[in-house]
Parts: structure tokens; C-alpha cells; sequence
């Protein structure tokens, strides 16, 4: 939870920019891409899927990545 935590706070807000912001970003171009509404916190419960990757195996960067998400779209929600 703490290395989520991280990932939440540290280097992504640096790289992408305010949570929130960059959201609305990936939204907005979904929606165009898609011809479908699609909401901030919708976004990351479509990029906690990420965690599929698992099936190859259990490893730790996939947990901690799809804790992320799910933590990030209930921040949105």
C-alpha cells in the first residue's frame, strides 16, 4: 500500500502532471477514440487491468500497480 502510495504521489505526479489533470486528459481522448463518455475515475478502473498481467506470474510491480489504479479511481469517484 505504501509503495502504491508512492507511485500515486512521487514520480507520476512529476512525469504527468496533477492526478486529476492527467485524468481528464486520457478521458477526453478516450472519448474521442471511442465516441463514448468516459470519466476520470473510469480511467483507472480501465488501467487497473493492467493487473492481467499477472496470469504470466505473481510479481510484486504488478500488485503494486493495480493497487494504484483502484486507489486513484476512488480518489476520482
Amino acid at each position: 500500500m505504501r509503495e502504491a502510495g508512492s507511485l500515486i504521489d512521487g514520480d507520476g505526479r512529476v512525469l504527468y502532471g496533477p492526478p486529476k489533470e492527467n485524468l481528464a486528459r486520457i478521458a477526453a481522448l478516450w472519448c474521442q477514440l471511442l465516441n463514448v463518455r468516459i470519466d476520470p475515475w473510469q480511467v483507472c478502473a480501465m488501467m487497473a487491468v493492467k493487473i492481467v498481467r499477472l496470469i504470466a506470474g505473481a510479481h510484486r510491480g504488478g500488485f503494486v500497480d493495480g493497487t494504484a489504479y483502484v486507489a486513484r479511481a476512488g480518489e476520482q469517484a
